[in-house]
């Protein structure tokens, strides 16, 4: 009865610890989604990383491997927006380093947003394009939100290569899945989508298209509430009037979008956004204005330059995907080296049964003429007379062909039928043939079939006798 009871005291408490654990990472999960939600659509990265420090404490303490990829992305998304690229790297290898990523696949295409994101930055254009197209996996195919937001990272990338038609593609595939999706955050990044369509639009002139999309981009923008989305829509429209010459609006806009960019601690594109009011101003002859922004902009170029942690961390990516490379090279290589070898193995064995078979067929050759020599020599004139006769009824397809044969061979059918009772007439008229040693092209011509014809009947017979390919078959004939 005690020892009952105890084992009914292990599973309870089994129990109350399991249960303990998943209530922990389900509590884990919420946080995370709340941090999130304070990270992208309030906007507030210092906010996000302090409130993330716990998270990520409480899931290593219970060990949650999901929980920690997923507020380690966070903090890198929060640190890129702020420009502290190097501190972001350490917990980009910590994501990195769970065997969690390895098996979510929308958790992968993140952190390939991350990369391609950097590279970007760096203007290497080709090297984003290919971290966004690694993004295009099924998992990540069959979610719009994902999906969109990786066309719209390779058209950005094609627009830094001035690949303008390659770069509207992949825009518009972004905005058609961003019009399928149904996710709370889909207006911001649509707003986003329509802001690039527009400034697109505008840099190739056409400006009533450019419009159109960048209306779409504001009301996007104002039904998400999210200070980045409006940032987005009102940079969209002060391109757009800078390019008909309308500096007045477009800083309007620009100075509009200055404090919420500065919100959410997006430092690159707050220094775009000085230099741009820099040149803005000076284009209406405000060169107090326009150095003010100017100073703003090196002080701020001077600061992200001085930390340089952006560069050494897109070398230290390089880097890493040199080793990947190398590594590759070298399976490669390993593989070549093994085809080789193999293909070499197969060539000397082949050409040794090559060999084989010339000597076995040598030989069968020599026994078949040694063969044939006996019996001509056995032959009587008169058998030769009658084996001339036979060989011109085989010509002229004569009836009487083997009635005269079993003539001049009145055991051969007897001894076929014997060892193989099986053969028909037109097996035994084919047996004839080769028993008086005519060839494939000789039987076709007498028996007015075609070669392959011949050559399907010899190989019938092979199968009913037995016969190996390599086998004579006229030499086994001329045994019986």
């Amino acid at each position: 009865m005690a020892r009952l009871f105890v084992i009914l005291f292990f599973i309870l408490f089994a129990d109350s610890v399991l249960a303990q654990k998943s209530t922990s990472q389900n509590e884990i999960d919420k946080r995370i989604l709340k941090a999130r939600i304070i990270l992208h659509e309030e906007g507030g990265a210092d906010k996000f990383v302090k409130i993330a420090e716990d998270i990520l404490k409480d899931s290593r303490r219970i060990l949650y491997a999901e929980g920690i990829t997923k507020v380690c992305i966070g903090f890198v998304q929060a640190y890129n927006r702020m420009g502290e690229f190097s501190k972001g790297e350490k917990y980009l290898k910590m994501a990195e380093n769970e065997a969690f990523l390895k098996t979510s696949g929308k958790d992968q295409a993140e952190v390939n947003y991350i990369y391609g994101q950097r590279y970007l930055r760096e203007k290497l254009y080709d090297k984003g394009i290919e971290s966004y197209k690694k993004m295009l996996v099924p998992e990540v195919i069959a979610d719009n939100f994902l999906y969109a937001q990786a066309n719209h990272g390779i058209s950005v990338g094609f627009s830094g290569l001035k690949l303008i038609d390659s770069a509207y593609i992949y825009r518009k595939r972004s905005y058609n899945a961003f019009l399928k999706t149904k996710s709370p955050g889909a207006n911001i990044n649509f707003a986003v989508v329509a802001t690039n369509l527009g400034i697109g639009f505008t840099k190739a002139k056409k400006y009533d298209s450019a419009k159109f999309y960048l209306d779409i981009a504001l009301s996007a923008s104002q039904v998400s509430k999210n200070p980045y989305a409006k940032a987005a829509a009102k940079i969209g429209m002060s391109n757009y009037y800078m390019k008909i010459n309308k500096n007045d609006s477009s800083i309007i806009f620009m100075e509009s979008a200055l404090p919420l960019f500065k919100k959410m601690n997006f430092v690159y594109e707050v220094k775009d956004l000085y230099k741009d009011l820099s040149y803005s101003y000076r284009a209406i002859n405000k060169d107090k204005m326009a150095n003010q922004y100017l100073d703003l902009h090196n002080a701020l170029a001077d600061s992200l330059e001085g930390k340089n942690n952006l560069l050494v961390v897109v070398k230290s990516m390089s880097e890493k995907d040199k080793l990947l490379v190398d590594k590759e090279k070298r399976k490669m290589q390993y593989l070549i080296g093994i085809a080789v070898v193999c293909v070499f193995i197969a060539f000397m064995f082949g050409l040794y049964r090559f060999r084989i078979y010339k000597r076995t067929q040598k030989h069968i050759i020599e026994k078949k003429n040694d063969l044939l020599s006996s019996i001509s020599e056995a032959k009587s004139q008169a058998e030769i007379d009658s084996l001339g006769y036979l060989l011109e009824l085989a010509k002229k397809r004569d009836p009487a062909f083997l009635m005269k044969f079993n003539e001049l061979y009145p055991s051969f059918q007897n001894r076929m039928l014997e060892r193989f009772p099986d053969l028909n007439l037109n097996d035994l008229e084919l047996c004839a043939y080769l028993r008086i040693n005519l060839d494939t092209k000789e039987i076709a011509r007498f028996a007015n079939l075609s070669v392959r014809s011949v050559e399907s009947k010899k190989y019938r017979l092979r199968k009913k006798f037995n016969i190996s390919s390599s086998g004579d078959l006229t030499l086994f004939i001329l045994n019986i």
